[in-house]
C-alpha cells in the first residue's frame, strides 16, 4: 500500500473506528507519560492502576451559536486511557509497563532522537485571538475558540501570535499587546501572554514549543521592549539560540538543556535588541530559518503547496491551512480542518516541497483532526527518515 493511500485509511477510518469503540489507538499514536513529566515510570503505572474501569470517552461535541465546539468537563482519567479505547483497562496498564523508563518528548518516545526540523508541529494561526473566556475577541477578529493554556494543554505546540504597540483604554501609556490588527476587538498584554506560556513549561518539562511572531509597523524600534516581555514573563530562561546554517538539536537536547522555546519573527532587525543585551534567541524568519506557502486562501480551490516567502532551502516549512475571507470563520475551518483533506493536502505539500511540513497551521484548531494528523506525519516520517513516503 502506498503511503498515500495508507495515510487516507488511517485518518478516514481511524476517526469512525474509535467512534465506534471497536479499536483504540495505533502503537506508533500511544503515549504512555500519564503524568507529563517526560519519563515512563512507577508514577505512571500507579496513575493508571487507579483510574482502572474508568470510562473515558468523549461526547458528542456541541456548538455554540458562533460555530464554536463548546468544551465539556475535563475527563479526570483520560490520560491514563493511553491506548484510546474510551475506557482505562488492563490493557492500558501493560503498555505503560512495557514502556518503563522510556523517555518520552512533546507526547512520544519518538521524537526524542528527531532533531527539531524533523518533527511536526501542530499550530495555531492568530493564536491569541480566542473567543472564549476570559479572552472574548469580538468574532469578526478571533482565529481560535480556546486561549492559548488549553491550546497548548490540548497538543498544540507552535503559536503564530501578532504583536502592536498601543495603548488601551484608561493606561498612561501604550504598551506591547497580541492582538489581530484592531486591538480594540480583543487585546493581552504580551507579558500576561507570555507567562501563560511559561507556566505550561514550567509544569511540562518534557515539552519544546515555538513561537511565529507577526509584527507591525507600529513595533518598528521595539525590539528591546519585546526582549524585556521575555524576561518579565519569566521565559527567557526557556529560549534556545540557533546559529543559521548549523544543524537544529533534537528535541530530547533541547529538554535536556531546558531551552525548549523556539522564537521565530517577522521582524528583519531582529537583531535590534541592543548590543548591551542582544537577543540571539529572536531568529529572523524568512533569512535562513523558514518558508511558508501562501496564506490567503478564500476557498479550497485556492491552496497550493508554492512557497510565497522565504526559501524553500530554508530548515522548516510552514503550511498554511486555513480559508479567509477578510476574516477567518469557524465554518471554513468545518471545511478545512478534517479528513482526508488536511492529511491528505499535509502529505502531498510533504511530496511537493521534498520535506515534512512542520508548522502545520490552522484556524480553530478544536474544529477537525489536527493534532491526530501532525501525529500521523510523524509516524511517516519515522517509517521513511525523512524522505516523502
Amino acid at each position: 500500500m502506498s503511503a498515500r493511500r495508507l495515510l487516507l485509511a488511517i485518518t478516514v477510518l481511524l476517526p469512525i473506528a474509535l467512534g465506534a469503540r471497536c479499536l483504540g489507538l495505533p502503537v506508533f499514536l500511544v503515549d504512555a507519560d500519564v503524568d507529563d513529566d517526560g519519563v515512563v515510570g512507577p508514577a505512571d503505572v500507579a496513575a493508571v492502576e487507579a483510574c482502572l474501569g474508568a470510562d473515558t470517552a468523549a461526547p458528542t461535541p456541541v456548538y455554540d451559536a458562533g460555530g464554536c465546539p463548546l468544551r465539556p468537563p475535563p475527563i479526570a482519567c483520560a490520560a491514563a486511557d493511553v491506548d484510546g479505547s474510551g475506557r482505562v483497562t488492563p490493557a492500558d496498564r501493560a503498555l505503560v509497563v512495557q514502556r518503563e523508563g522510556a523517555l518520552v518528548c512533546n507526547g512520544s518516545e519518538r521524537l526524542c532522537g528527531r532533531r527539531f526540523d524533523q518533527v511536526a508541529y501542530a499550530t495555531t494561526h492568530n493564536a491569541m485571538g480566542a473567543r472564549f473566556p476570559p479572552y472574548s475577541y469580538s468574532i469578526l477578529f478571533s482565529n481560535q475558540c480556546s486561549g492559548v493554556p488549553t491550546q497548548l494543554a490540548d497538543g498544540v505546540r507552535a503559536l503564530m501570535l501578532d504583536v502592536h504597540w498601543w495603548q488601551a483604554p484608561g493606561d498612561s501609556a501604550p504598551d506591547l499587546f497580541l492582538c489581530h490588527e484592531q486591538c480594540d476587538f480583543g487585546s493581552q498584554r504580551l507579558v500576561d501572554g507570555l507567562a501563560e506560556v511559561r507556566a505550561f513549561l514550567d509544569a511540562h518539562p518534557a515539552e519544546v514549543v515555538s513561537f511565529i511572531f507577526e509584527t507591525d509597523a507600529d513595533t518598528v524600534g521595539r525590539e528591546a521592549w519585546i526582549r524585556d516581555a521575555f524576561a518579565a514573563s519569566g521565559l527567557l530562561g526557556y529560549v534556545h539560540v540557533q546559529v543559521p546554517g548549523t544543524p537544529w538539536p533534537t528535541l530530547g537536547e533541547m529538554i535536556a538543556a531546558d531551552h525548549r522555546l523556539v522564537v521565530l519573527t517577522d521582524d528583519p532587525d531582529a537583531s535590534g535588541c541592543g548590543s548591551a543585551d542582544p537577543c540571539p534567541w529572536y531568529h529572523y524568519l524568512w533569512s535562513s530559518f523558514a518558508f511558508e506557502t501562501p496564506f490567503q486562501a478564500a476557498s479550497v480551490a485556492e491552496f497550493t503547496c508554492s512557497d510565497l516567502r522565504g526559501e524553500p532551502g530554508n530548515d522548516l516549512f510552514i503550511l498554511n491551512h486555513f480559508l479567509t475571507q477578510n476574516v477567518g470563520a469557524p465554518s471554513f475551518a468545518q471545511q478545512v480542518n478534517h479528513d482526508p483533506l488536511l492529511g491528505i493536502r499535509a502529505y502531498d505539500c510533504w511530496v511537493f516541497q521534498g520535506r515534512i511540513p512542520n508548522f502545520v497551521t490552522v484556524d480553530y484548531y478544536e474544529i477537525g483532526n489536527v493534532v491526530r494528523d501532525v501525529d500521523m506525519l510523524n509516524y511517516l516520517w519515522g517509517q521513511t527518515g525523512g524522505s516523502p513516503p
